[in-house]
């Protein structure tokens, strides 16, 4: 079991360094309820997650730069299911889901994982 954590964990990771995202763990009131925030070019199409477009609408002026992942201080020791989340709800996005469904669909997703993760 412990190598099939260690094969999942490698290929977000993998997958993370490919599409030369950078990881920033930042202070939980920056990305408030969300836990995790994204500013990222996908497969040619820029995405930006709900949190970042509910700033936007309510006139917050948070810079974030391109191809970048916050990720909320609370969540530092749960990385690995944060990107997981987040490539999947991209993944989804890319696929023309809304961003409330992707994030639903990448939310099950998140619950496999977790499973395969820790079981």
């Amino acid at each position: 079991m412990q190598k099939a954590r260690n094969n999942l964990n490698i290929k977000v990771k993998e997958e993370i360094k490919k599409r030369g995202y950078k990881v920033v763990i930042v202070p939980h009131h920056v990305v408030g309820d969300h836990l995790g925030t994204y500013n990222v070019i996908y497969n040619g199409r820029h995405f930006m997650a709900p949190s970042r477009m509910i700033q936007k609408r309510l006139g917050e002026h948070i810079e974030m730069p391109l191809n970048q992942i916050w990720i909320s201080t609370k969540l530092k020791k749960r990385v690995d299911i944060v990107l997981f989340h987040e490539l999947q709800e991209l993944k989804y996005r890319r696929r023309g889901y809304s961003a409330r469904k992707a994030h639903k669909l990448a939310r099950e997703d998140e619950k496999k994982f977790k499973k395969a993760m820790y079981s």
